[in-house]
């Protein structure tokens, strides 16, 4: 028995970090199915549908509006889907975030000065804040590209971090950080902002030598430059429509709407990074605190200058993520001042915040949950109804072209991001398509939710049209949809 507690005594960092990755993981994996596909994740999973299994990368043009290479997240999540549907794509997230979790443990631990109990206290708490936060309920349980890009963005992270404390030879560690940095870039390009400061932060540290900064242009910043110029050079066209089109459809956000989105989804988060920022500062760790805490504000601060609400909630996790390696090092920080006799009082009050912080956060992330309407009732309709020749134009969007897969070509199926007709598109092609009776089923949503202006404009073309009455009738409604059929 006392060789048994002699075992977890000395393990009992490792055993807890497992239980922390488990049961984040657990918990995340759990009812995956809990809304049907929203917008974004149906594009992507019928995009790589489209490219992978059709070779046909060209007709739905996304490398024009996707800010991730098509060929990277859309194949994962098309795997996925085909292996197990929309829970099956959701669920390489959950297991892309846990391992991210892992990582936050490790750059915790190797940035913590001390022994191996202070460092494995940092990885710990830092690991806790970032599993249990909402964010990371919230975005590990999209089928998005976000949780992919974050993860191999973490991976490059601690290899940067490792190379700068490295005593010798960083020049491996380096090559493996702009590589993950890349890998993260190509999953989405938002990664791309960090680089800079990185980069910066690097090679004009005043302590580095002329030998460790020739380590940094040779093995980081070389590297990193080439393949930026080498996929600009290839993608230069792609890119220029992809900034031009957002540019052009961006609605420009308030700041207390940013600024609101910040205290929503980091206020619980914030408590931990506080009391780690208290820890910094009483042990006069003050240039280590500004560079963590200036990478955790890059996200924000970049939201804030482009006023741009749309993906900021998903993007927080980031800052999150910097946020809990200031609180697991600052609180661990502040943990080797408190009196030996107090340790145990100290460890059990910290374990029951976090406790009750994961508790909370998880009633939060469950709230998004439902944060879009379900689509499962009116298109398992719409799938009954539909032929394979049909032409469909769907204000739902492409979880109709997901949806419709089987019975119909994708490219059948117009949703109002994305209509042609007569050699013409947009709000023209609607209402000229509606007019000459082009569309077989139309799909529509209530307006009691906000709604774009663009998006209200095109329903309202429709409804409006002088023939709608005339060639459609309705074949489903119910409070948020109404489906119909061309009479002929």
């Amino acid at each position: 028995m006392d060789k048994i507690l002699q075992f977890f005594r000395k393990q009992r960092f490792k055993i807890l970090l497992v239980l922390v990755l488990l049961t984040s993981f657990f918990l995340k994996l759990h009812n995956l199915n809990y809304n049907s596909p929203f917008n974004d994740e149906a594009i992507y999973v019928v995009v790589g549908k489209v490219g992978l299994f059709e070779k046909d990368w060209v007709t739905l043009a996304p490398f024009q509006w996707m800010a991730g290479v098509p060929y990277f997240y859309p194949t994962v999540t098309a795997v996925a889907y085909k292996i197990g549907g929309i829970a099956a794509s959701r669920a390489v997230n959950v297991i892309f975030f846990t391992f991210t979790t892992y990582i936050i443990y490790k750059i915790a631990y190797i940035m913590r000065t001390g022994d191996v109990k202070g460092k494995a206290t940092s990885g710990i708490i830092a690991s806790v804040v970032f599993a249990g936060s909402s964010l990371g309920y919230y975005v590990s349980r999209l089928a998005t590209y976000d949780m992919p890009s974050f993860f191999f963005f973490a991976l490059g992270m601690y290899y940067f971090v490792a190379a700068e404390r490295a005593r010798m030879l960083p020049g491996r560690k380096y090559i493996l950080a702009s590589i993950c940095f890349m890998a993260g870039f190509f999953f989405k390009y938002v990664v791309a902002i960090y680089i800079p400061f990185l980069l910066m932060i690097s090679y004009f540290d005043p302590k580095k030598t002329k030998y460790r900064k020739k380590a940094v242009v040779i093995y980081l910043v070389i590297p990193v430059m080439v393949s930026f110029l080498l996929f600009g050079a290839i993608e230069s066209g792609n890119v220029l429509t992809y900034v031009n089109e957002q540019s052009a459809l961006e609605v420009k956000s308030s700041l207390d709407e940013l600024l609101a989105i910040i205290q929503d989804q980091i206020n619980l988060v914030f408590v931990f990074w506080a009391l780690g920022t208290f820890g910094y500062l009483t042990n006069k760790k003050h240039k280590e605190w500004v560079v963590i805490t200036c990478f955790s504000a890059i996200i924000a601060a970049a939201h804030i200058f482009a006023m741009r609400a749309h993906t900021f909630d998903k993007h927080l996790l980031l800052a999150v993520g910097g946020m809990a390696v200031t609180s697991g090092i600052g609180i661990s920080l502040l943990a080797d001042k408190i009196k030996k006799r107090n340790k145990e009082a100290y460890s059990l009050v910290l374990a029951a915040i976090l406790v009750i912080f994961w508790g909370l956060s998880y009633v939060i992330g469950k709230q998004h949950d439902g944060s879009w309407k379900n689509t499962n009732t009116v298109m398992s309709i719409v799938q009954n109804t539909a032929r394979s020749e049909d032409i469909v134009l769907s204000e739902i969007g492409a979880v109709t072209q997901l949806d419709l897969y089987e019975i119909a070509d994708p490219l059948q199926v117009y949703t109002f991001d994305w209509i042609f007709y007569d050699e013409q598109e947009g709000e023209e092609a609607i209402s000229a398509g509606v007019t000459d009776g082009y569309f077989d089923i139309i799909i529509l949503e209530s307006q009691d939710d906000p709604k774009s202006d663009i998006s209200v404009s095109m329903h309202d073309l429709i409804v409006s049209n002088d023939e709608f009455d005339r060639l459609y009738s309705e074949i489903y409604a119910d409070s948020n949809f109404n489906v119909y059929r061309r009479k002929y």
